[in-house]
């Protein structure tokens, strides 16, 4: 474990986030394009089964305990993810979570095509289930795409390819969800990433992104 340890201190930065961002999003990205590009890709909203909340929960738990492990190593602790509420930004949630309920129903709404793309809970979900998944898959996604990702890709390459490279990843792991989808996706991300950016706060993204996948979970 020790010489374990010191490889992963001796990594480079560019290595720890080529390992950090691969293994938190390989097995996602391909498994949508599997579905998108495989021929399982059936238009409408995507539905969720118990069981696929139970294996979201238990894969992104996982992650994000190695991960965890491997950036506690690396000298990263809790501090650098502002990841410590205030009332403030409890506040600046419930204005972002309304403008991410808007722009994510908009495309569904503007665009006549019956491929929406949109996830919904499949029938006989529970609410434990879907409130599992709203708080570890928030965390899950936001801490890498908004809180690894940005501040480390805007050092080197500047705050515009740093929201681009994240929306890529974000849209690369949401493919099965159409095209409809991918746009509703693609807004939602520029919001999260766009306010991050300007703030860097997690936590009103983390309290959004759970809200609008509890509403779609529990509304079956």
């Amino acid at each position: 474990m020790r010489k374990l340890e010191q490889w992963v201190r001796s990594l480079s930065p560019t290595a720890e986030f080529i390992i950090v961002v691969g293994v938190a999003f390989a097995l996602p990205i391909m498994s949508s394009l599997w579905i998108s590009l495989g021929g399982e890709y059936e238009p409408g909203p995507v539905q969720f089964t118990e069981d696929d909340l139970h294996f979201i929960v238990l894969e992104e738990a996982m992650l994000l305990l190695l991960l965890g492990w491997f950036l506690r190593v690396r000298g990263w602790s809790v501090g650098h993810f502002a990841a410590y509420p205030s009332v403030r930004e409890l506040a600046m949630a419930v204005g972002l979570t309304v403008v991410s309920a808007i722009v994510w129903v908009l495309p569904p709404l503007m665009l006549t095509s019956t491929d929406t793309g949109i996830t919904s809970g499949g029938a006989g979900l529970s609410w434990p289930g879907a409130l599992a998944v709203s708080i570890i898959n928030p965390l899950f996604e936001e801490l890498f795409l908004c809180a690894y990702m940005l501040p480390f890709l805007a050092k080197r390459s500047g705050p515009a390819l740093a929201v681009a490279g994240s929306l890529l990843v974000r849209l690369s792991f949401h493919t099965y969800q159409g095209p409809v989808g991918l746009l509703s996706i693609g807004l939602l991300g520029l919001v999260f990433t766009t306010f991050y950016m300007r703030t860097q706060r997690l936590w009103p993204v983390l309290i959004a992104h759970g809200v609008l996948d509890f509403t779609a979970l529990a509304n079956a």
